[in-house]
């Protein structure tokens, strides 16, 4: 699987399928982050951001 910048995925913790985003990529690196979601004024999930603190880098 080849990820891009900007790319979204769905990774499993435990019986839970947190959403991620590819926020860099290049031949030697990928960085991913979970994804932060704000609520607005009708209480739908808007997306907002990824949380950098829990962002994770992998070696190709």
């Amino acid at each position: 699987m080849n990820l891009c910048k900007d790319n979204y995925l769905n990774l499993a913790e435990g019986e839970n399928l947190i959403p991620y985003k590819c926020i860099y990529a290049d031949e030697n690196k990928v960085v991913i982050a979970p994804l932060k979601f704000v609520l607005d004024k009708n209480n739908v999930l808007v997306e907002n951001g990824v949380d950098e603190t829990k962002k994770m880098e992998f070696l190709r």
